[in-house]
């Protein structure tokens, strides 16, 4: 069975940078991500967001890959599409492995 959770991703994501940009230090806790990734979130467009939607794979439980976070939120900034398709189709392996006790 696939389910396809990416209007679900673009949405936790949009009211996550909302988070990070009203206050940044709740948002890392909850969102157990360090400071400068925070940052990047923040300043993060809906738009530019909006990339996030084509990964279907659940990210409401979070990625437990910090380094991954950081990345993609970079390559948003950055809107380098090249590096944004690497991590977008990272996301469902990262997401697999994770459940199996792999990279935190």
């Amino acid at each position: 069975m696939s389910s396809d959770f990416s209007e679900i991703n673009l949405q936790y994501l949009l009211q996550a940078r909302d988070l990070a940009r009203q206050n940044a230090g709740l948002a890392g806790a909850v969102l157990g991500l360090p400071g400068e990734t925070v940052e990047l979130l923040g300043g993060l467009t809906p738009k530019t967001l909006a990339a996030i939607a084509r990964v279907q794979a659940p990210l409401i439980t979070l990625l437990p890959d910090r380094q991954w976070w950081s990345c993609l939120l970079t390559a948003l900034k950055e809107n380098d599409p090249k590096e944004i398709e690497v991590l977008i189709a990272q996301a469902p392996v990262i997401v697999a492995t994770s459940g199996e006790g792999g990279p935190a």
